[in-house]
């Protein structure tokens, strides 16, 4: 139930409006009632009002799917697709080909979470997380597809020529996380403007890896939650 909210603040609080913040707001409520019914030995009226907050996410979840992100990844692919079809590099079209893939295959969790029991929440969150992962993982490709398309063949480690001795004797680069690769790989090629910032580009970045870009909704509310 804790990773219900903790997934979901990440999303709301990047992509959230005003009507996705209320909802997520009335979810966090009902589960601090939930708390306090269980910490007095109601556990009959505890199961309840998890059962309205669950009620309540498995809605939100839903919407925020549809209305936010796989809006947004098929935004973030299309528009760049002419960049990196354009490019004529076979990898990242491979990479943009994922993206759509992986887009269609949310598409399939969220219409497998639609059709399950109605009464089944915890089931129905589950698909939507697993479907918002994909599309998350979509737009990394959408990314990666413009990192590679703008990548001169000659800065491609897999086509750098090197030694035997060069080999033997190389020393272990420092480890870069992947998001402070992407990022920084990403802020450095719209700097030299080759290709726009056409869909706010870091706020999605931060998301892409469950983190929040530039406010938390559950932390700013903390006090009206637990009114």
């Amino acid at each position: 139930n804790k990773y219900f909210f903790f997934f979901l603040n990440t999303c709301v609080s990047n992509f959230g409006d005003k009507n996705d913040i209320a909802l997520f707001i009335d979810a966090a409520k009902e589960n601090y009632k939930a708390h306090e019914f269980y910490l007095q030995g109601n556990y009959n009226q505890a199961f309840k009002e998890i059962r309205l907050a669950h009620k309540i996410l498995s809605k939100l979840y839903r919407q925020i799917l549809v209305q936010k992100y796989r809006r947004d990844a098929r935004i973030l692919l299309d528009k760049g697709a002419p960049i990196i079809v354009g490019a004529k590099d076979p990898r990242a079209e491979h990479f943009l080909k994922l993206g759509y893939r992986d887009l269609v295959d949310a598409y399939r969790l969220q219409r497998q979470a639609d059709n399950s029991n109605r009464f089944l929440f915890s089931l129905k969150i589950r698909l939507y997380i697993d479907a918002i992962k994909l599309v998350r993982q979509a737009k990394r490709y959408a990314f990666l597809g413009l990192i590679e398309s703008k990548t001169p063949l000659p800065d491609k480690k897999d086509f750098q020529t090197q030694t035997l001795n060069e080999y033997l004797n190389k020393t272990k680069p420092p480890h870069i996380p992947d998001f402070d690769r992407v990022k920084n790989t990403i802020t450095n090629m719209l700097n030299r403007r080759l290709f726009p910032n056409y869909y706010d580009f870091f706020r999605h970045i931060h998301d892409n890896y469950g983190l929040k870009y530039d406010r938390d909704i559950l932390k700013e509310n903390q006090i009206e939650i637990s009114k």
